[in-house]
């Protein structure tokens, strides 16, 4: 109790946060707009990248919406899960940012049936994402919260045909 009558305890609260010294990393995600074609066949996918985490990659099949929406669950009765819960962690995730600010992401994708994964390079600049194996780029947005509702696909019904 008596550090808090201690003016050099009060010297140092303010040095730390009266100049910046100490705050906090907050996210910013990078997110594609619309789907983006990562290799040759049919089905693109829906990327967020975070820069300042090293391994933050989360990717998503897109919803209604396109990618502000999704219609994977990476796990049974995930209908409701929300934030980056909700969103597939992409394996062998790696993020850096080079000397001229160009976001390089990396991660492997398990496909379903041959080959049996792909390995996917993005690159991100002046919010554009590209794929560099398949040249695909899309406008990219930034969320300071990665929230992605879901949202199937409508199907149709007789009715509709």
């Amino acid at each position: 109790m008596d550090q808090l009558f201690n003016p050099m305890f009060w010297a140092i609260i303010t040095l730390v946060f009266g100049t910046g010294a100490l705050q906090l990393q907050r996210s910013e995600y990078v997110v594609t707009v619309d789907p983006i074609s990562v290799h040759a066949g049919p089905g693109s996918l829906c990327v967020a990248i975070d820069p300042a985490d090293p391994t933050g990659i989360w990717w998503w099949g897109p919803g209604r919406s396109g990618c502000a929406s999704r219609n994977t669950m990476p796990g049974p009765r995930q209908e409701n899960a929300k934030g980056i819960a909700a969103l597939f962690h992409a394996v062998n995730a790696a993020v850096s940012t080079d000397s001229s600010v160009t976001v390089h992401a990396r991660f492997r994708l398990g496909m379903h049936g041959q080959p049996e994964f792909i390995d996917v390079d993005l690159t991100v600049r002046a919010d554009v994402i590209r794929c560099t194996s398949t040249q695909a780029e899309v406008q990219a947005k930034r969320l300071d919260i990665l929230d992605i509702p879901f949202e199937p696909p409508a199907t149709l019904s007789w009715r509709d045909s």
